[in-house]
């Protein structure tokens, strides 16, 4: 980057994408203003900004918290992960962004998480992230394929996801993860990974349940060929199956751990256990 390019035409030359950015670096005293009309639009434009300045240094992050600190003025915590000559550097970050949207007195709470992803059909919601991982790209498969749904990209350095929401043209009246028919789709699902990756086998599996015992999300932990990992889960939600499949780099140990805690993320999001009464 020149000494004369902007943060905004840089992200553009490095990725095509026009973000709603002018001036700043990102420190409290040179913030990246956010120049978008809503708060929403706001608070989306500045993942992207985050997402963008962690591709370009080929580094996992999460969004940890956001707050405000000064009219206007937002302090973003992030966790991040840098691999370089085989060793991870982990850290956390402070990136400041003015909203213009923001209302001066607004406070913290009523910023708004950034935009995921709904089924319009299902009313299924993902959110943006899980875990390390990012919504990057959302497919409608109905039109071509009818009873698959949408498949949902997911991405990160170290490990990649894909999230699918299908019915498979019947509804899952019952809500039970280990009724007869979740079941048998779930081992299709495992069939499936096992088919397109020759030579993979299955070093686990699992029902999570909540601590009252019932099952929330079956998951299949696959052993593929060379130091690759996936896990194969399957759960319900508004009468639909929701499947995750993230695949990972099993010899960086930081990684698995990347892995595992999505997988949380992506059960909780989708299959929260229910509140504990206190």
């Amino acid at each position: 980057m020149s000494a004369t390019e902007s943060l905004r035409a840089r992200l553009y030359r490095q990725f095509g994408v026009d973000l709603a950015i002018r001036g700043g670096i990102g420190l409290e005293t040179a913030p990246i203003v956010v120049t978008a009309e809503t708060l929403q639009d706001a608070v989306d434009v500045q993942v992207q900004v985050l997402h963008c300045l962690a591709r370009g240094g080929g580094t996992a992050w999460r969004l940890i918290g956001q707050e405000v600190v000064g009219p206007r003025l937002v302090r973003t915590v992030i966790d991040a992960l840098a691999l370089k000559n085989d060793e991870v550097f982990g850290r956390q970050e402070a990136i400041h962004f003015v909203l213009e949207a923001l209302p001066a007195d607004m406070a913290t709470a009523s910023l708004p998480a950034p935009s995921g992803f709904v089924d319009p059909r299902s009313g299924v919601r993902l959110p943006y992230q899980l875990g390390w991982l990012h919504l990057a790209a959302a497919i409608d498969n109905e039109p071509d394929e009818p009873g698959l749904g949408w498949s949902l990209a997911y991405d990160s350095p170290g490990v990649q996801g894909t999230v699918y929401i299908y019915g498979r043209g019947e509804r899952q009246d019952s809500g039970d993860v280990v009724s007869e028919r979740v079941i048998e789709e779930f081992r299709s699902a495992v069939a499936g990974a096992l088919t397109v990756n020759p030579g993979a086998e299955i070093k686990h599996q699992v029902l999570l349940k909540d601590e009252s015992g019932l099952g929330r999300c079956l998951l299949a932990i696959l052993d593929l060929t060379g130091d690759s990992m996936s896990g194969v889960l399957l759960t319900l939600q508004k009468g639909h199956f929701v499947k995750a499949c993230m695949t990972f780099d099993a010899s960086v140990q930081e990684f698995g751990r990347m892995a595992h805690e999505s997988m949380e993320a992506f059960v909780d999001a989708v299959r929260p256990a229910p509140a504990q009464s206190s």
